[in-house]
């Protein structure tokens, strides 16, 4: 009875009851952030950063491997064997989208 009060009473939620806005403003508008990203394409394109990558890379993996094989099997989480692998894609994805 609960479980079907509650499904009711979340249909006939009004979003403009819960207040959510999910616009962000910059003071000076769309060039701030344009800025932003840019500065972080010069940082990531720097040649000296070049030996970072690898580092950032075996840490990230590193930490991946880890919360599969020991973080969730301790907390009763399940995992595969193959979880790890998608936070190591999602990290090269981002580091050679910066580069």
């Amino acid at each position: 009875m609960k479980k079907i009060l509650a499904i009711i009473l979340t249909l006939f939620i009004v979003p403009e009851v819960l207040a959510l806005d999910m616009e962000y403003y910059a003071p000076n508008g769309l060039p701030t952030v344009a800025e932003a990203f840019q500065r972080m394409a010069l940082i990531f394109s720097d040649g000296d950063y070049f030996s970072a990558y690898g580092i950032f890379v075996m840490v990230g993996m590193f930490l991946a491997i880890a919360n599969n094989y020991v973080v969730k099997p301790s907390s009763g989480g399940a995992s595969s064997n193959y979880s790890w692998i998608t936070p190591a894609i999602i990290g090269t994805i981002l580091v050679f989208g910066l580069i």
